[in-house]
C-alpha cells in the first residue's frame, strides 16, 4: 500500500494541527469523503465533504497572518521531481533509468520496479500530486487527449486539439490578425 495517499489527502475525521477533530458550526464533526465523489452530489449525506482535499505540506501556524493568507513557502524544485526527469530521460534516450526511480521509491518506502515510462507517469502521479505537473505530464506522455478514469474522450480529441487552450474572445476581437487554435473554431 502506497502511504502518500494518506501524506497528501484528508479522508475521515479532519483533525487541527493539535489532533483534535475539527467541528462545524453546527457541531458535528468534519469528515471528507473522497471516494464518495459522483457527478451530482445534491442533497447526499457527503453533498459538502466529497471529493479531494489537499493536506500535503504542514500548516505553519506561525505563518497565519491572523488566520488569513498563510505565509508558507512553496516547493518550487523537488530533488523527486529531478530523479523522474532523469528517470524518463534515460529511458527516452534508451538507457536504464531504474535506479532514479527507485530512489525516489524507496524514500516513499515502495517496492521497486522497473523504469518504463509507465511506471515513471505514475511514480510522478504519486509523488507530484498537487504540485500542478499533471497536466503537462500527460501532454509529454501522450495520454492526455486520451479516455482516463471517468473522463472521456472528447470529440475529435483525438487530433491533440485540447494540448492547448482556445484563444479568448475578446483577444481575438482586439488582434483580427489572430485566428483560433485548431479544435476551437466552432466551440
Amino acid at each position: 500500500v502506497d502511504h502518500r495517499f494518506e501524506d497528501s489527502f484528508f479522508a475521515g475525521t479532519v483533525l487541527d494541527p493539535n489532533g483534535n477533530p475539527v467541528k462545524l458550526d453546527d457541531g458535528s464533526t468534519l469528515e471528507y469523503s473522497p471516494w464518495s465523489i459522483r457527478l451530482d452530489v445534491s442533497a447526499q449525506p457527503y453533498e459538502k465533504s466529497a471529493g479531494a482535499r489537499m493536506k500535503k505540506y504542514e500548516v505553519d501556524l506561525k505563518s497565519t497572518k491572523d488566520g488569513k493568507l498563510s505565509d508558507n513557502d512553496i516547493v518550487l524544485f523537488r530533488y523527486a521531481d529531478v530523479l523522474l526527469m532523469k528517470s524518463e530521460a534515460k529511458i527516452r534516450n534508451g538507457e536504464d533509468g531504474t535506479a532514479e526511480l527507485n530512489e525516489v521509491r524507496r524514500r516513499s518506502g515502495m517496492y521497486p520496479r522497473p523504469a518504463t515510462l509507465h511506471n515513471i507517469l505514475e511514480e510522478r502521479k504519486l509523488e507530484l500530486v498537487w504540485e500542478g505537473w499533471r497536466r503537462q505530464d500527460m501532454i509529454r506522455f501522450g495520454t492526455y487527449t486520451q479516455a482516463y478514469t471517468d473522463r472521456p474522450q472528447q470529440e475529435d480529441e483525438a487530433s491533440g486539439y485540447t494540448t492547448v487552450f482556445p484563444i479568448p474572445a475578446k483577444v481575438l476581437s482586439l488582434n483580427p490578425r489572430l485566428s483560433q487554435n485548431p479544435g476551437y473554431e466552432t466551440r
